[in-house]
């Protein structure tokens, strides 16, 4: 089969190239030899130069002519009217040169024609202008005949000459191209017959190949369609058989002949008359068009067998006018059809029941990505409905911002390594708000270079938010056992040093009062005294502090101007005497949400510390109102803070200089005030010497909102 595909090939190919080269020499012949062809176009060029070659060199011999008259005249008036002859004709001369040349279409002689005539005329011209007119003016007649004789005549001779010469040429020319013209004619029909030969003898090989290949393609279709196992019918234009293939008998039972000329339909189950009738239908009313339709036929056995038909119109087709009607059987298919469609009904039903979802998840190498199974769970975890996510699964649009790049990353890694796909994550549904995601599911590589997913989605919100409370609790126990270390050594340590203080002048005084020695008594009572206000003064601050939070005012909206205010009050007798001035630089504005009389203490407190730390100069005070928050500062100018002891500072009985006056709870007392009304502390210095800066943040309380609701 090969090697006959190759001769056709070949033959083929040898006839076209036989008549492209026939084409191409025939029409490069008619090219240059038709009218508007090079020779011919030169040959007709020569034979016009030739016919009209003689007008310019005749004005020439006018001018001659004109010469001699003017030389022989003996009457001076004939004398200037044969030079003002000679003038008109010397004008008239290249006029009529100019206009033969713009005349006669281009030659391969023109131009040397032109150019010889003009150039010899010039000389007759020059002769007679410069010599022989002036000569004949001043009455040298003698002079003009020798000019006439010695130069004119010989000048003209040329003139002829060169004319002759160049007609000649063109003679000459003309000849040859006449010549080749008949030789080019000749060549062509000598080429013609040759060729006509190989393409008549290529063609006669090239139907002979055909009709062999044709014969044999034949036998071999006939071979393949009656061993097929697919049965092929040909059908009149009323559905009626005219052919069967012998695999009919293999799928209905009925022999080839037994069928033929019954009507297709009458072997369709009724329940299936309709969808055949509509295809054939189909079929006849569109030409060349496949129409496929799957049927029940009735086996010769009484039974049906299901078949699947695809009828082509290929009645206006002379070689086959026939419907021809491709028949497969497909009962095995449409078992196994039904047996899937039951097994997906029970395991539909399956999953349906169980929490979360389950499903398969594929990407493709384009990108392309989907659930091709899902139970009906989806939508619930992630608001993609089971058949949205066969066409496209775009679950990440409802996967929160700020987990979406971690989705995407481990789903990227499982795919990379086969590995377990393992992630938890938050959606945002429109009708659920935040929730809590967990998916597990176990990759496979498939052959088409996809990746599919095996695996389940369940809401682990709940358990989501009890770790978070759960986190938070052990937080918080943490923190407030490490506050209960904190305090209970603190504590002990602080209160052990004035009972130490106490036991020890208490037995001093004993001693002194058994020897009978009174005169230290009352220094001794004096420091006893002082030791317990002291610890007096520890045990307020402590209960103090234990109250924040458990005992207080309500939380009520508070204007920060007036417990600023309030707190400057109270700070101004100790700033005067410590020479302090305290200073509010601009409006401190602003509302919040708190225990006055709390919030009162935690500015008393930050203002008497920068009147005692501020080295007698200023405190400030500055506020401002930004994005819901209230920020306000109180700068002095004094020793300043270490960077390493700004966060010590706000401990318990923590004093940096420990000779300064006060318990050490102030601050302490400050923090916990603030973060109970859900704000910030902090202290802002750049080191000793430098002043301080303590900055209090709370959130700020809308009045007007408050006032809506």
């Amino acid at each position: 089969m090969a090697t006959t595909e190759a001769r056709l090939l070949f033959l083929t190919g040898f006839v076209f190239v036989a008549t492209i080269g026939y084409g191409t020499y025939t029409a490069h012949t008619l090219s240059v030899v038709k009218v508007n062809g090079p020779y011919y176009q030169r040959i007709d060029a020569n034979n016009r130069l030739l016919a009209d070659v003689m007008p310019p060199p005749l004005c020439a011999i006018e001018v001659y002519l004109c010469a001699h008259l003017m030389t022989r005249a003996t009457v001076p008036d004939d004398r200037e009217r044969q030079i003002d002859q000679y003038g008109r004709l010397k004008a008239n001369y290249f006029e009529s040169l100019e206009h033969w040349k713009g005349t006669l279409e281009d030659g391969p002689l023109k131009v040397q024609v032109a150019e010889t005539s003009r150039e010899s005329a010039l000389a007759i011209f020059d002769a007679v202008d410069q010599k022989l007119i002036p000569a004949l003016r001043r009455g040298d007649r003698a002079t003009a005949i020798r000019v006439l004789e010695i130069e004119l005549d010989p000048l003209f001779a040329a003139h002829r000459a060169a004319v002759d010469r160049a007609v000649a040429l063109a003679i000459d020319t003309a000849h040859a191209d006449e010549t080749e013209v008949a030789h080019l004619v000749d060549t062509r029909q000598r080429v013609q017959l040759g060729l006509t030969g190989a393409f008549l003898a290529s063609t006669t090989a090239l139907a002979l190949w055909v009709a062999v290949a044709v014969r044999r393609r034949a036998t071999q279709f006939r071979a393949m369609i009656e061993n097929s196992s697919e049965a092929v019918a040909l059908l009149d234009r009323s559905a009626a058989a005219l052919y069967h293939s012998a695999a009919v008998e293999h799928m209905l039972g009925y022999r080839p002949d037994e069928l033929r000329g019954r009507r297709v339909l009458d072997l369709v189950h009724p329940d299936d008359a309709g969808a055949a009738s509509g295809a054939l239908g189909a079929a006849l009313r569109s030409p060349r068009q496949a129409f496929r339709v799957e049927a029940r036929l009735r086996h010769r056995d009484d039974t049906y067998r299901w078949a699947e038909l695809v009828c082509t119109n290929q009645l206006d087709d002379p070689s086959v006018r026939a419907i021809v009607a491709n028949v497969r059987d497909v009962t095995a298919r449409r078992a196994a059809e039904a047996r899937l469609r039951e097994r997906d009904e029970l395991l539909q039903k399956l999953t349906d029941q169980v929490p979360g979802a389950l499903y398969q998840y594929r990407e493709c190498p384009d990108g392309h990505r989907y659930f091709p199974f899902a139970s009906v769970g989806l939508r619930a975890m992630l608001g993609v409905a089971p058949e949205e996510g066969r066409e496209s699964a775009d679950w990440g649009r409802y996967v929160h911002p700020g987990d979406h790049g971690a989705v995407r990353a481990a789903v990227e890694q499982s795919a990379a390594a086969l590995t377990t796909l393992h992630v938890e994550y938050r959606v945002v549904l429109p009708d659920q708000g935040v929730r809590w995601r967990e998916s597990r599911a176990v990759p496979e590589a498939l052959p088409d270079g996809s990746t599919q997913w095996h695996g389940y989605l369940t809401d682990v919100t709940e358990r989501k938010e009890w770790e978070v409370r759960q986190g938070n609790l052990v937080r918080e126990l943490e923190r407030r056992n490490a506050e209960m270390e904190q305090f209970t050594y603190t504590v002990s340590h602080d209160l052990k040093s004035p009972l130490v203080t106490i036991k020890g002048f208490a037995g001093v005084l004993g001693q002194s009062l058994a020897v009978g020695e009174l005169g230290g008594a009352v220094g001794d009572l004096l420091r006893i005294t002082t030791a317990a206000d002291r610890m007096m003064a520890l045990l307020d601050d402590l209960l103090d502090l234990s109250r924040v939070g458990r005992v207080g005012g309500p939380l009520v909206p508070v204007v920060l101007s007036e417990v600023l205010g309030e707190a400057l009050e109270r700070v101004s007798g100790p700033a005067r005497a410590a020479g302090v001035l305290l200073r509010v630089s601009g409006s401190v504005c602003g509302v919040v949400l708190g225990d006055r009389g709390r919030l009162v203490e935690v500015f008393q407190n930050v203002l008497e510390n920068g009147v005692k730390y501020g080295g007698g100069g200023v405190v400030e005070v500055s506020g401002v109102v930004a994005s819901g928050r209230v920020v306000v500062s109180v700068r002095d100018w004094g020793i300043g803070i270490e960077p390493r002891h700004r966060e010590r500072i706000f401990g318990l009985f923590e004093k940096l200089d420990p000779k300064s006056p006060g318990t050490g709870v102030g601050l302490a007392l400050v923090k916990k005030v603030v973060e109970f009304h859900g704000g910030r502390v902090w202290v802002e210095s750049a080191g000793p010497g430098t002043g301080s800066a303590f900055v209090i943040d709370l959130p700020g309380h809308d009045t007007h909102t408050e006032q809506q609701h």
